[in-house]
């Protein structure tokens, strides 16, 4: 079975503390292959707890558009996540388009 190649979205507290632990449990489905941040720092941080060197992205749309991930896992709230590929799966609610989110 091919492993899907995830990219998180955010190095915080939540991919550190809800994902990467729910991922491990998960390994054999899914490997991280990305991480992005807005702190170049906190990504790098993440993807040594990772283990696996995913690649480090500072934009989100780089990592959207590399082709290196099949899926994203957010640990932030990021429309233009949204707008990019139609929907999202998070830990917070969030609006079901950008026009929902009243900011278009």
């Amino acid at each position: 079975m091919t492993k899907v190649r995830l990219g998180i979205v955010g190095a915080g507290i939540a991919s550190r503390e809800l994902h990467l632990p729910a991922l491990r449990k998960l390994a054999d489905l899914y490997e991280i292959t990305a991480v992005n941040s807005r702190t170049v720092e906190k990504a790098e941080d993440f993807a040594r707890l990772v283990g696996t060197n995913p690649r480090i992205f500072s934009s989100y749309d780089d990592m959207l558009g590399s082709g290196e991930i099949d899926a994203v896992a957010l640990a932030v709230l990021g429309l233009a996540v949204l707008d990019a590929v139609g929907w999202i799966q998070g830990d917070d609610p969030h609006p079901e388009n950008l026009e929902a989110s009243g900011i278009t």
